[in-house]
């Protein structure tokens, strides 16, 4: 962030992160072998040095620089590219390096500011099927088919991610679904593995502490009711951690809506990420002095295209058996009389989206709309906030109560 330069990025993986790798302005940055997928931009870069944040270039950053003997013979041969910076468009996201990438499904890029020019981007496998073994995230290995290898993208070493057997963790613990814990409806079925070879997993859905005489998982454990599922791997007379998640059920009559704000966000993105329960300033959300106990608030960024921001979320867990969105949306409470905003949802059927409903523009001060919206056979939401087509300023787009029956 702000003008951060020098920062290698190399092989990691990234699964629906908003923002994953973030250049603000700064340059010399390399971000080399890594996978995204689902990510919500997979790469941000921008100017902002030569804009925005001008300010900060004759002051902090030349002083700071000048603080340093960073033309001397030590300095020059570990950051030779600090030597003749001040010549060389020092407010510009020079030497910003981006090769032998892999994304998959969110969006791939986000620069802006006129950063384009300055940056190196080669050999990046985007929007092509990369050949996983399995679906993400369940795994993120490339078979030997994937186009990827063929722009020179290394292997990650999976096997040496993650916890390991030693001297002091002889046995490991069980995994538990991503996310851990959630809601769902009517039934929920729950996978559990472990890695440690002949080690028999129990549980307990009261949230106690699993011993020698509970319940053995066998593969697959239904949920159907609200429970706290707690397992732990045993192998001879040796016992590893506990693990926990707990999941809610919902009917998704009218007795019983959902809020949207307890689904995990898949993908989001605007000026600030979505914020779920809360406004802008950590309050909780208002319209025309009805505070709200859920919601989920979005605040449009600017876009290459315009301003916007949302908020993803997938129906799983039989939550595809929702048939209604509900909310009440404008713009918060907060700024008062200021911002414009325009409200659009998104439904995902059978793998394309569609737009079920448009507000008008709302403006701050006591505009609202009550959304009532048919979204039978969904299993993804997307909730929009645009910037009514003039600016960013003030649009603190709420979904106020939003819901699912």
């Amino acid at each position: 962030d702000d003008m951060f330069s020098g920062t290698k990025i190399y092989g990691n993986v990234f699964y629906r992160v908003t923002q994953a790798a973030f250049i603000g302005g700064g340059r010399d940055c390399i971000v080399e072998n890594n996978i995204f997928v689902d990510c919500q931009p997979s790469l941000h870069i921008d100017a902002r040095a030569m804009n925005w944040a001008s300010y900060h270039v004759n002051t902090t950053m030349k002083t700071r620089l000048n603080a340093m003997p960073y033309r001397s013979d030590l300095w020059r041969k570990r950051y030779p590219e600090l030597v003749n910076i001040l010549d060389d468009e020092p407010a510009a996201p020079k030497g910003n390096v981006v090769a032998r990438n892999v994304s998959f499904g969110g969006r791939w890029a986000n620069i802006i500011d006129g950063a384009g020019r300055y940056i190196t981007m080669t050999d990046n496998l985007v929007d092509q099927d990369p050949h996983f073994d399995e679906k993400p995230p369940k795994g993120f290995r490339l078979r030997a088919t994937s186009p990827a290898h063929a722009i020179g993208f290394k292997p990650i070493p999976f096997e040496r991610i993650g916890l390991v057997v030693d001297p002091y963790r002889s046995v490991l613990p069980p995994s538990i679904p991503l996310p851990p814990g959630g809601v769902f409806a009517g039934n929920l079925t729950v996978a559990l593995s472990c890695r440690t070879p002949g080690a028999v997993i129990r549980y307990t859905l009261d949230g106690t502490e699993p011993t020698e005489d509970s319940p053995v998982y066998s593969p697959p454990l239904a949920l159907t009711s609200s429970c706290t599922l707690r397992a732990a791997a045993f192998a001879g007379n040796q016992r590893s951690g506990t693990v926990e998640a707990t999941y809610t059920a919902y009917d998704l009559g009218p007795a019983q809506p959902l809020p949207v704000s307890l689904l995990p966000v898949v993908a989001g993105d605007g000026y600030c990420p979505p914020k779920m329960n809360m406004n802008m300033h950590g309050g909780p959300i208002a319209l025309r002095g009805k505070v709200f106990s859920t919601g989920v608030f979005v605040h449009p960024g600017e876009k290459p295209k315009g301003g916007r921001g949302f908020a993803e979320f997938s129906l799983d867990g039989g939550l595809a058996k929702a048939t209604r969105f509900r909310a009440t949306v404008g713009v918060e409470d907060t700024v008062q009389d200021r911002g414009s905003v325009v409200f659009q949802l998104y439904v995902r059927r059978d793998g394309s989206w569609q737009q079920v409903y448009a507000s008008d523009i709302l403006r701050g001060g006591g505009d609202i709309e009550e959304v009532d919206v048919d979204i039978a056979g969904a299993d993804a939401l997307r909730l929009v906030v645009t910037d009514a087509d003039d600016n960013i300023h003030s649009d603190h787009g709420a979904w106020a109560g939003a819901r699912l029956e």
